[in-house]
């Protein structure tokens, strides 16, 4: 019995790593994904120097933190990005997606930018767990 609800909830678990992008590159260890991403969000906007290199640093180191914290902090500023992981074909579950986008991802950036929140592991940590447990209506 226990082998049949492991092989379930790993038959469960790859289902929805492959359905959801988001939760694909939260879990995955390996962050190839995570950096095509990246690119994508960096490449359509006019940054500063400055900014352009600590987000190249950001993509050359191993740190999945400063990763995920630039990836959620560059999905709050680029909607277009947000539009491409919705249109024309869904990489995520579109519902749970717009209560995310639309309510905790602005104000957990907005807490960052404020200096509500302080420390970048945090930051990351808080919308991880948002993203996960965000209800689906």
């Amino acid at each position: 019995m226990s082998e049949e609800l492991y092989d379930l909830y790993n038959f469960e678990e790859n289902k929805r790593l492959q359905s959801d992008i988001i939760y694909y590159i939260m879990v995955s260890k390996d962050t190839t994904k995570l950096d095509d991403m990246l690119k994508q969000i960096l490449a359509n906007k006019n940054f500063s120097k400055r900014f352009e290199k600590v987000t190249q640093r950001c993509l050359s180191d191993n740190s999945r933190i400063a990763k995920h914290g630039l990836f959620f902090f560059g999905l709050f500023l680029c909607p277009e990005f947000a539009r491409s992981l919705v249109t024309p074909e869904p990489k995520l579950n579109p519902y749970k997606f717009k209560i995310f986008y639309e309510t905790v991802l602005p104000k957990k950036c907005n807490d960052l930018l404020n200096g509500n929140i302080s420390c970048l592991q945090r930051f990351v940590e808080e919308i991880r767990t948002e993203y996960i447990i965000c209800p689906i209506n």
